[in-house]
């Protein structure tokens, strides 16, 4: 490249670069704001406004120090559950998932294969895991895909109850 050429290619690229700004703003500052006005004076202590609920009465927003809990009853989000899977009617290898997110659709399940919480490629259709559930998964859709193509998958939905301890596939 030639000197006129790269002094050129220098000026526009120094014109580029100061044109994308970053060099404030030629507009004049603004003027401060007004301060604020002096905030309206309390009622007086002996006249409680109309609104006010009486002092005996707690206010609905008292928090959670009024809540009482049964001594028994556990806070817990999730629980665990063990899953037991041993399809007697098959022993082909296939990919086995669980997954909470589905529906049901007029020509079978649409699955979210994203949310699945278990997924295992298995050699003879059994398997056992430990999971933890939690409260809002109401129901599972389990599949098992078999690595032939030919032979279709095996598809069960299984509702839950709250602490289940066990799921079975069989």
């Amino acid at each position: 490249m030639t000197t006129k050429k790269q002094l050129l290619m220098a000026a526009l690229l120094g014109l580029l670069l100061t044109g994308c700004g970053g060099a404030g703003s030629s507009s004049p500052t603004a003027p401060p704001a007004d301060p604020p006005a002096d905030p309206p004076a309390d009622p007086p202590a002996d006249d409680p406004p109309a609104d006010d609920p009486p002092a005996d009465d707690p206010p609905d927003n008292a928090g959670t120090a009024s809540l009482d809990a049964d001594p028994m009853f556990e806070f817990k989000t999730a629980w665990e559950m063990d899953i037991v899977v041993d399809i007697a009617s098959t022993s082909d290898a296939g990919y086995l998932s669980i997954c909470p997110d589905f529906t049901a659709g007029p020509t079978g399940f649409e699955v979210d294969f994203e949310s699945c919480i278990v997924r295992a490629p298995l050699t003879d259709a059994t398997f056992n895991t430990t999971i933890e559930v939690s409260n809002e998964i109401e129901s599972l859709l389990g599949t098992y895909y078999f690595y032939d193509a030919a032979v279709d998958p095996l598809i069960q939905q299984f509702n839950l109850t709250n602490g289940q301890e066990e799921l079975v596939w069989n």
